[in-house]
């Protein structure tokens, strides 16, 4: 294969240009333009206009550097092509991954499911500590009084929305108070993005890593391919990874298949299953508006879509929470 990959245990920016330095299959050209860009990116503080997208960041860049490195790095991010991607959040995710702190770029891939990884313990933790848990119980309405809000009737002081946007929207909408609504209009503004996985039974795994990327064009959706066998799930299952997702769940997975057999030569897989998840992520596009935390008096929200300095991840909504719970 080729590509960039960041050594571990070097001082940013040491580790990126050791690994420009040893980019597989990138002539001298290659590399001379991702190190005077980047520099570039660095003497300008990591900041642009707001209107402007991670094509314009990176013209004078190389095709092969943005086909391998930009372009996965930018849909796995911000799960929006180059052309129409936020470059202000982009630069502050390169920034953040390259540029900030030792291990910055260091890629974690759990192996159990992410339930048993975060939701189940926290449940575990907020039970002991005497709260309340209901599962599979949708709230229909939330409402003001004089001394908090309601939630279904049900008094508390304080509200906080830990729900997609969509979801929280309708919630603020309802409470028919005029900065609620206001932040419901900016909420439901939102684009959204898809993401497909398609799942593939009978591959030999991979080797080395339990992760590869792909190359990915017309024809090629998928950018990476993980190997749940590694990953604690069942020997033989795959997942490809289609970020930013377009067309029919028929066509992703026939495409996808095809890009399996021809890149990683398994040619005795077969679908099992392909989920296309339409709203999967917010559209991190240039200039976005993104909702407060506040919603009204007494009345919060968090998510991923909340205003925050990252795109649609896990590190956005975690950020996103604590900041949250540090203002109830």
């Amino acid at each position: 294969g080729g590509g960039l990959s960041v050594p571990a245990g070097l001082r940013p920016p040491l580790d990126l240009l050791a690994g420009i330095a040893g980019a597989q299959g990138w002539s001298l050209r290659d590399k001379f333009s991702l190190v005077r860009t980047s520099l570039r990116w660095r003497a300008r503080g990591f900041r642009c206009a707001p209107e402007d997208s991670v094509a314009a960041l990176c013209v004078g860049l190389t095709p092969r550097v943005m086909d391998e490195l930009i372009a996965p790095l930018c849909v796995s991010a911000l799960n929006v092509p180059v052309a129409r991607a936020s470059g202000e959040v982009f630069l502050r995710v390169l920034h953040d991954a390259l540029f900030a702190e030792r291990g910055g770029a260091d890629l974690l891939l759990p192996r159990v499911d992410l339930g048993v990884l975060l939701p189940d313990p926290a449940a575990r933790w907020l039970g002991a500590h005497g709260a309340s848990i209901r599962i599979g119980q949708r709230v229909q309405s939330i409402a003001p009084t004089a001394a908090g809000w309601t939630v279904d009737g049900e008094a508390f002081e304080r509200v906080l929305l830990a729900a997609p946007a969509w979801e929280s929207a309708r919630l603020a909408r309802g409470a028919s108070v005029p900065q609620a609504m206001a932040w419901a209009e900016q909420a439901d503004a939102l684009g959204h993005e898809a993401i497909a996985t398609v799942y593939l039974r009978g591959t030999p795994g991979l080797t080395r890593a339990p992760l590869r990327a792909l190359r990915h064009g017309p024809g090629a959706p998928a950018q990476f391919v993980f190997d749940r066998g590694a990953l604690g799930g069942p020997a033989g299952l795959a997942a490809l990874v289609v970020s930013a997702s377009e067309g029919t769940r028929e066509a992703i997975e026939a495409q996808a298949l095809a890009q399996a057999r021809s890149q990683l030569g398994w040619h005795g897989a077969v679908p099992v299953q392909t989920i296309v998840e339409k709203r999967a992520t917010f559209a991190c596009t240039p200039g976005v508006r993104r909702p407060p935390l506040d919603v009204a008096p007494g009345l919060s929200a968090c998510g991923d879509y909340v205003e925050g300095p990252y795109p649609a991840t896990l590190e956005g909504a975690v950020l996103s929470g604590q900041a949250s719970a540090a203002a109830l």
